[in-house]
């Protein structure tokens, strides 16, 4: 039995069924929305168009993206060649680069073609496309504050109008690839900022990558990949075309804050466990470590099985299975069980960011497809005295979604009440709320633990640096970009 599926679609009012294993599909939507590029090295291109050189943009820039985007179908292509060298023994395998593009509301207007935009009716996902990520934290209408005055100067220099993103297992050929783009789009482009992302490969073998924190990333992801689509405006007699809406984040990660954090949480956590008679808690009755601190913040053992799975005190040798596990049954789990309260915290990442209710239907659908950012981290390797890094390191978050409110509304939850003991900050919300953690207004959470309770506040191990709405469009879109007639809607 076929395991892809026939999707009908509906986000604006029509209905079109696709098909996310065939061609027309695919070769219709650009790659790394259904299917993640799968490459160990991007740069991230963001552009600023020059008003007085529009034309001359759309028609280098259309020159540009016919010949680096690369389609789902041809990302499907490209990986049926690899695995064939492979499993061949080939030690040559495809060394093709990975292209992708998007453009911010701003940038459609730039370029004098909004009426070729997505075709969204949704209210709420309009405001937030339009109004751009600065803008977001609007009083009255989202709880989270973008913190402007923490961000990267450049990327509040200049409007980002475009996000062209190249992925390649080779470096050098990227750093190359991205000098040629610069060099043709200069004279009519600016380049508000330039970023690489590496993939940092997990330590046991497998193909997962790893996040600064050292947890086992990528794992979640929507059952349904087709509702990551949206519709765009009419391109004339091409029929209905698709792209997806695309949130760029520049993370960056306090690693040592983190590991601090966690050490003086267990230290406490050991000295309740020790000074008290009776047991319950979180926690089975040992020693909790720094390490499984951490776990419970982020909501996962560092390798990637839940603590519904493997709560704290489960034995090593249990944990070493996860190893033999795929991304499927990592991700198979849900929060509905009696005690989960006392496995996995409420405030825990993991679970700020997905409820896993059986019963729930409408939860976020966001496709992650982030990397890591930062220089090689000398404080990692073996008999290393040096600290973790506080700044400099962390995650470019991409994700895609068939309304920009799909993420928004994950940053909302985590800043809402009791606030994400990973990604929340403790700063006053654009509504004035420091965020309550059970009554307590000092924004700390509650950690059982062996023995008893401790209240702990945990936050501010990342910082937003910059970012924007996209809406990577269709491969119709990007090949007929110098064909399409500029105006207003």
């Amino acid at each position: 039995m076929s395991s892809h599926k026939l999707l009908t679609v509906d986000f604006v009012g029509t209905s079109s069924s696709l098909d996310d294993n065939s061609s027309a599909t695919l070769k219709a939507i650009q790659g790394n929305i259904i299917k993640g590029h799968g490459r160990d090295h991007a740069c991230y291109l963001f552009l600023h168009f020059d008003a007085d050189r529009v034309k001359h943009a759309r028609r280098t820039l259309a020159s540009v993206l016919r010949s680096v985007v690369t389609s789902a179908h041809e990302q499907r292509q490209q990986t049926r060649r690899l695995k064939a060298s492979q499993k061949h023994g080939v030690d040559s395998p495809d060394k093709t680069t990975f292209g992708m593009f998007a453009l911010s509301d701003s940038g459609y207007e730039r370029l004098q073609i909004s009426k070729y935009g997505p075709a969204s009716t949704n209210r709420s996902a309009n405001r937030l496309f339009t109004s751009g990520l600065r803008n977001a934290g609007e009083p009255g209408y989202l709880s989270w504050d973008p913190e402007l005055h923490l961000w990267q100067s450049n990327y509040l220099q200049y409007d980002v109008h475009a996000l062209l993103m190249f992925a390649s297992d080779d470096q050098e050929e990227l750093k190359r690839l991205s000098s040629n783009v610069k060099t043709q789009l200069i004279p009519s482009a600016r380049i508000v900022a330039e970023e690489f992302g590496r993939r940092q490969a997990y330590d046991d073998g497998s193909d997962f990558v790893n996040e600064h924190f050292g947890y086992r990333d990528g794992i979640a992801a929507p059952k349904d990949t087709l509702s990551l689509l949206a519709k765009e405006k009419p391109l004339n007699d091409d029929g209905e075309t698709y792209g997806s809406f695309v949130t760029y984040m520049k993370l960056e990660q306090n690693v040592l804050r983190f590991r601090e954090a966690a050490r003086e949480a267990a230290d406490i956590a050991n000295k309740t466990e020790r000074s008290s008679k009776t047991g319950g808690g979180m926690l089975n009755r040992h020693e909790v470590s720094p390490d499984e601190i951490e776990e419970l913040i982020v909501g996962r053992r560092k390798n990637g099985i839940s603590l519904v799975d493997a709560p704290i005190g489960t034995s090593p040798a249990a944990l070493k299975t996860a190893r033999y596990l795929t991304r499927e049954q990592l991700d198979d789990f849900d929060y509905e069980g009696p005690n989960v309260d006392r496995v996995c915290p409420a405030h825990s990442h993991i679970r700020k960011m997905n409820l896993r209710r059986r019963s729930d239907k409408k939860e976020f659908q966001i496709a992650r497809r982030g990397m890591s950012y930062g220089p090689e981290r000398r404080d990692l390797e073996v008999g290393s005295r040096q600290l973790a890094p506080s700044e400099g390191v962390g995650l470019l978050f991409m994700s895609f979604q068939s309304k920009p409110d799909e993420t928004v509304g994950l940053l909302n939850r985590a800043s809402n009440g009791c606030r994400d003991a990973l990604i929340g900050r403790s700063g006053i919300s654009r509504e004035g709320s420091r965020g309550s953690c059970d009554g307590d207004s000092t924004g700390a959470q509650s950690w059982p633990v062996p023995g008893g309770t401790i209240r702990f506040k945990m936050g501010d191990f990342v910082t937003l640096k910059g970012g924007e709405y996209f809406f990577a469009p269709s491969m119709s879109f990007i090949n007929r970009l110098d064909q399409l007639v500029p105006g207003d809607l």
